[in-house]
């Protein structure tokens, strides 16, 4: 145990915010808000060098907060929900325009993908939402979406999202945070693996997300490990 990845600590953040602002099997927006500006302050995950924060790989870092979003996919009653909560998000953890629609993005994303849209639809979602916003979609983001995509397994498409390019040079790690939380939409995650994630994270954090798998909002019951696919530093 550890130094934790700002993006795991801040999708904790995320969970824990979630579970705390359901009334009535569904979220409430502006509770949502002061929740996670709490549970950010609480774990670290709006300071550089919060309890958790570890070193991040270089990437934009509208990818970093949109990264953070599963969670509100999972809780959403339907994509204009996802959406909503997505921008809150990135507002409350100082993300610019760019983050803004970037979260939407990949917050959208998911929720497709756990509605049982296709991979093709899914990546043209992302590509299309940033588009129209009249912000370019992160390249990080476009290619974590497009690993999944074009995986047949949650593992295949962790292995693409990492796979280095024809240069040879080290790819960002976000990239397999972004195909991992879609792909374990589409196919799920071995117990094991979920196990590894409760033992390698500090009890805060683990309890951020047993929280959210008991939400009552959305899909959050069955789709809650987004927050895993970070990983520990």
């Amino acid at each position: 145990k550890g130094r934790w990845s700002s993006v795991t600590v801040r999708s904790c953040a995320v969970a824990q915010a979630i579970a705390r602002s359901v009334r009535a099997e569904a979220v409430d927006a502006e509770l949502f808000r002061s929740e996670l500006a709490a549970a950010l302050r609480s774990l670290g995950g709006n300071s550089a060098a919060g309890r958790h924060a570890g070193r991040e790989p270089a990437a934009e870092k509208s990818v970093f907060i949109a990264a953070c979003t599963s969670a509100c996919a999972n809780a959403a009653g339907g994509l204009e929900e996802a959406l909503s909560l997505a921008r809150i998000c990135a507002e409350t953890m100082q993300g610019d325009q760019q983050a803004l629609h970037a979260a939407e993005a990949f917050a959208g994303a998911v929720h497709l993908a756990q509605t049982g849209a296709d991979a093709a639809s899914t990546l043209s979602f992302a590509l299309r939402h940033c588009e129209s916003a009249g912000s370019s979609c992160p390249q990080a983001l476009c290619e974590g979406v497009e690993a999944f995509a074009v995986a047949a397994s949650f593992e295949d498409a962790l292995k693409r999202a990492v796979q280095t390019g024809p240069d040879g040079k080290p790819v960002p790690a976000i990239r397999a945070v972004i195909a991992g939380a879609l792909a374990e939409v589409r196919w799920g995650i071995k117990v094991k693996e979920a196990e590894n994630a409760r033992y390698a994270l500090a009890s805060e954090l683990w309890l951020a997300i047993e929280g959210l798998r008991a939400c009552p909002a959305g899909n959050a019951g069955t789709l809650s490990r987004g927050a895993l696919q970070t990983g520990a530093a």
